[in-house]
């Protein structure tokens, strides 16, 4: 604009003139020619318009499919996200937010205010707090707290060493009592009437040590102490265990009378050639070793896991991805597994789609299709789809009937994995063998601590 302006006044008067004279000519010339009625398009060849072909046809069937996840993330993400982000940038709301919940010149420290909502569970409030470089260099604190009631409460705090790399030394621990733990039975077939509730205090103290030698492989190890009681418990009406177990929907959960305290062992392994999240391919593989100290005969398990994945950036980190993952439980000594030791799918990933505790067995698999893409420096988007279930040990009874159905899609943040927010609208179905009906909607909105 500016050197349009400099152009007109170096050109004087002439430059003018001969700019309006341009102007009304070309408005003269668009008047006549907008009088003119339109000419069809001649038929040059005579020939009927071409048919559809197969992959246009085909086409229509993604297109119906995911019109419903396009609503949602065109007018319940992607819009207001983007209003949002655009006040936000135009008022610097990141700089004000920096300046109220740190604290310190470098803001090493700080306290922030969280809450969390999980559809059809009881929300939370709480603050997060961390601290880097804490009485000593490379030497982090994060702490969570949580409290919706007094039979709501989740306390947990994490002191990190950094060794050097990417290497840390931790010790962590974790309280958290809450009334709407789900439990519908064991197995693939569990029906959503079955739904009970349940109270639990869980108490988990652990050392965790991390080495990353490189940028595509990771090692950690931990040793902890995990002690479980329950109660029973009504939630909104809904029934308890002890009121489902008496009609004789599902025989008694083990470990559930007794509660229980496991001494485990747990290591893990990651292979990444992705620099970031681009192209490339991924490994996890687990194993932890549990022994109820508390029991009088004594009792132990192994579970070990893990999940293979490819993933495709197609353009500017828009990332197609195609994973399975595998879980199994197996006693080493007695015949039976607390059933919060178990494999317990819903709430994460791969079957999102279902809140936490939906599904209970001795073994479970699933495949996922996935898509990210990045909304903002803070914010990315994902959806997937995924078919799995829990089954029988080392998967004895699996069919592909069996296979529920689990998609959503969602909003999450890129910061620190200590404390991230996340929005995701998720839908699961019951089996394809009965249909594929869906069974639950899930809406989460909030911030979960993950240290």
């Amino acid at each position: 604009m500016r050197s349009g302006r400099k152009n007109l006044v170096r050109g004087g008067l002439a430059g003018v003139l001969a700019l309006v004279a341009s102007t009304a000519a070309s408005t003269t010339s668009r008047s006549a020619h907008a009088d003119d009625p339109k000419r069809p398009v001649p038929d040059y060849d005579g020939r009927p318009p071409a048919p559809a072909t197969p992959g246009e046809v085909a086409l229509w069937v993604p297109r119906v499919l995911f019109f419903p996840p396009y609503l949602v993330s065109e007018y319940f993400i992607r819009r207001p996200l983007g209003a949002l982000i655009t006040a936000a940038e135009r008022g610097n709301w990141a700089t004000t937010l920096v300046n109220v919940f740190t604290f310190g010149p470098e803001h090493k420290a700080g306290v922030v205010p969280t809450a969390f909502l999980d559809f059809g569970m009881l929300p939370s409030v709480g603050l997060y707090f961390f601290w880097d470089d804490a009485f000593a260099n490379a030497n982090d604190v994060r702490a969570h707290v949580s409290y919706f009631g007094s039979s709501w409460l989740a306390l947990a705090l994490t002191d990190r060493v950094h060794l050097g790399g990417a290497s840390t030394f931790s010790l962590d621990g974790a309280f958290l009592r809450r009334p709407d733990n789900l439990y519908y039975g064991e197995g693939a077939n569990a029906p959503k009437s079955a739904l009970s509730r349940y109270l639990a205090d869980k108490l988990d103290v652990a050392a965790s040590f991390v080495v990353k030698p490189s940028p595509y492989f990771s090692f950690d190890a931990h040793v902890g102490l995990r002690v479980m009681s329950f109660s029973d418990r009504e939630f909104h009406g809904q029934p308890s265990i002890d009121e489902q177990v008496a009609a004789g929907v599902f025989a008694p959960p083990t470990g559930y009378d007794t509660g229980y305290a496991s001494a485990y062992q747990r290591a893990g392994v990651v292979l990444d050639s992705r620099r970031k999240e681009g192209s490339g391919a991924r490994l996890t593989a687990y194993g932890e070793h549990a022994s109820d100290v508390r029991a009088a005969a004594g009792s132990s398990w192994f579970k070990y896991g893990g999940a293979i994945g490819g993933y495709l950036d197609v353009y500017g980190q828009r990332v197609f991805g195609l994973s399975v993952d595998v879980d199994f439980a197996s006693p080493t000594r007695g015949s039976n597994i607390p059933f919060t030791e178990e494999v317990t799918w819903g709430g994460t990933e791969p079957m999102s789609g279902f809140r936490s505790g939906r599904f209970h067995g001795r073994s479970a698999a699933a495949a996922k299709l996935s898509y990210s893409w990045p909304i903002w420096v803070w914010l990315s988007g994902t959806m997937h789809a995924a078919v799995g279930n829990v089954f029988d040990a080392g998967l004895r009874d699996f069919e592909p009937k069996l296979l529920r159905l689990s998609s959503g899609i969602g909003v999450h943040s890129n910061g620190s994995p200590d404390h991230r927010f996340e929005i995701l609208f998720g839908i699961g179905t019951e089996t394809f063998e009965n249909g594929a009906k869906v069974e639950s909607f899930r809406f989460v909105v909030g911030g979960t601590n993950g240290f």
